[in-house]
């Protein structure tokens, strides 16, 4: 099992971001997708859940392309098709993954929280329990700073070039700031690559979360505007454009 708390500050207050990422996951769904891989949407509605209102997705990631080769040659192709299920009741967000041809020897946790005025401050916003926080490593993500290299580097995305620049010390300049704070729990139990699929996974998990919050950055002129009632429609529109390109 390998456990990684992510910190990703964003310069956004949390109800900005809210409709930032949702609006990020929705087009980027989309247009990442093919016929043979990418996103397809299952489910999408209201939810209650320990009291708190949100909305519960149901989504399957056809990634086995995308796959190291070492991986592709040990994991039949199709067999790491993966179930995703978000409770999305923010600011808290748990989202859990599992493959059902691999069944309990993979688990993927991802838990979530937004937090207001606070630049990764925190030491245990998540409330990890001890046996967690043992194998906790913390990992800072920097939209500017982070290095993005070939083909995740999309120069039109960088904070740098935006109408609204962001400059080296912008965590210093800019108001306001939240944290993101992300736990990633992956546990890959195939004999001979556990310590190597976890390791890669969890490095592939950071890469996305940088590349799609500078997304989320530079289109900030696209949905700065949008409420959540519009969100909800630009994602059934999102989910009906993927339905038809996987029915093909």
């Amino acid at each position: 099992m390998k456990v990684t708390e992510y910190r990703l500050p964003m310069p956004f207050t949390p109800e900005q971001y809210q409709i930032g990422q949702l609006y990020m996951c929705s087009r980027a769904s989309a247009e990442d997708s093919t016929g043979d891989d990418g996103i397809e949407f299952v489910e999408n509605k209201p939810l209650t859940k320990d009291g708190r209102s949100g909305q519960y997705t149901k989504k399957i990631f056809h990634i086995t392309t995308y796959l190291p080769k070492w991986m592709q040659a040990v994991i039949p192709k199709g067999a790491f098709d993966v179930i995703e299920e978000s409770h999305n009741c923010f600011p808290f967000i748990q989202t859990s993954y599992h493959a059902p041809f691999l069944k309990e020897r993979f688990e993927l946790v991802i838990t979530s929280m937004h937090v207001a005025d606070d630049d990764c401050k925190q030491d245990n916003p998540l409330g990890m329990p001890a046996e967690d926080l043992k194998l906790r490593e913390i990992d800072v993500i920097d939209i500017v700073n982070d290095e993005l290299t070939g083909k995740d580097y999309e120069p039109e995305f960088d904070p740098t070039t935006q109408a609204t620049p962001l400059g080296p010390k912008w965590r210093e300049e800019r108001e306001p700031i939240m944290t993101a704070y992300k736990s990633l729990k992956v546990k890959l139990a195939i004999f001979g690559i556990q310590g190597k699929a976890e390791k890669f996974i969890a490095s592939t998990v950071r890469t996305v979360f940088l590349k799609y919050h500078r997304k989320c950055y530079a289109w900030y002129p696209e949905w700065k505007d949008l409420t959540i009632e519009d969100i909800r429609k630009f994602e059934v529109e999102a989910a009906s454009k993927l339905k038809e390109l996987h029915s093909k």
